[in-house]
């Protein structure tokens, strides 16, 4: 069954699948879930790469 926007956005990350990910950086309301995880920099990796992968740019250019 799917999710409403509003159970998607309120979702954390590590509970989210990729396509509400992607549904979040299209909506623009990715920044608050990345702050309230404790695993901050990992999940703000995660979301570089996925929006550099969106942008179809190569990863190794940002290192």
């Amino acid at each position: 069954m799917s999710k409403s926007l509003k159970e998607i956005l309120s979702t954390p990350i590590k509970d989210t699948t990729v396509s509400e990910i992607r549904l979040q950086m299209v909506v623009g309301l990715p920044l608050p879930l990345i702050f309230i995880n404790k695993l901050f920099f990992v999940h703000l990796e995660l979301y570089l790469y996925l929006i550099l992968q969106y942008l179809n740019l190569e990863y190794s250019h940002v290192i």
